[in-house]
């Protein structure tokens, strides 16, 4: 077998590799939106489960990440997602259950995303190419902790990070990291992403409202619409992080 007989074969295998995968997490999804169907319900006035509402939720999840490679995804995002869309489904229909149940699991997504698509690559870069060296502001400090910590990049602080200019070691070290980047360099600092992260913030649904439990209906449907376009517009930012995969 020569050289160019053995790709095409190596592609056939992984063609064959990546579908078998997909259809695991296809049944992945669908058992989550029964497991998640089954204990939400359990709170409400009434017992509403039907195998049409889990094939519901999770035909909309599936399609919505048609394009997305969701065998290589940040461990729990699965989980949150279905259960979040199963508390909306509950929240339409029964007024009973905790707006918290769907806001914490968008939040847990969003940041998943984050630091496996962005704050990992840059902590593993900026640990060969920065200098420990003693931070001199808040957001400094973040990104000290993150860098030599482990911590999570937190979405406020994502925001801040994208849009403000300090002359600290750490921030333009993000800057350079970004800016080697061009596909997602484009990608984070393009005016629609950042307006949508900027609203996220400002509504401190996942901050402030989330430790008082003020979340209103309203606000829910903003947050969802911001992080999942109500799995119909890809034009939100779970998606768009979810672009990112393919270019760090």
């Amino acid at each position: 077998m020569n050289l160019k007989q053995e790709n095409t074969e190596l592609k056939r295998k992984l063609q064959i590799a990546e579908s078998w995968m997909q259809k695991e997490v296809q049944g992945q999804i669908h058992n989550l939106s029964k497991k998640h169907l089954r204990e939400q319900s359990s709170l409400s006035c009434e017992n509403f489960i039907s195998e049409e509402m889990e094939d519901i939720i999770t035909t909309k999840i599936q399609s919505f990440f048609s394009d997305t490679p969701l065998y290589d995804i940040p461990q729990g995002f699965l989980e949150n997602i279905v259960k979040s869309e199963v508390g909306y489904y509950i929240l339409q229909k029964w007024i009973g259950i905790d707006n918290l149940v769907v806001t914490i699991g968008y939040q847990k997504c969003l940041e998943s995303i984050i630091e496996y698509m962005i704050t990992a690559p840059f902590r593993t870069w900026a640990q060969k190419n920065i200098s420990p060296t003693k931070s001199c502001s808040p957001l400094e400090d973040s990104l000290k902790k993150v860098i030599e910590k482990k911590y999570m990049l937190w979405i406020g602080k994502l925001y801040h990070t994208l849009t403000h200019t300090e002359s600290g070691a750490y921030q333009k070290g993000f800057e350079v990291f970004i800016s080697q980047n061009t596909d997602l360099k484009n990608t984070l600092l393009q005016k629609g992403f950042l307006v949508q992260l900027q609203q996220v913030v400002e509504s401190e649904v996942f901050g402030n409202k989330r430790h008082s439990g003020e979340i209103s209906i309203q606000e829910v449907d903003m947050i969802r619409l911001l992080c999942t376009g109500n799995l119909t517009s890809k034009d939100c930012l779970i998606h768009t992080l979810f672009s990112t995969q393919s270019i760090i």
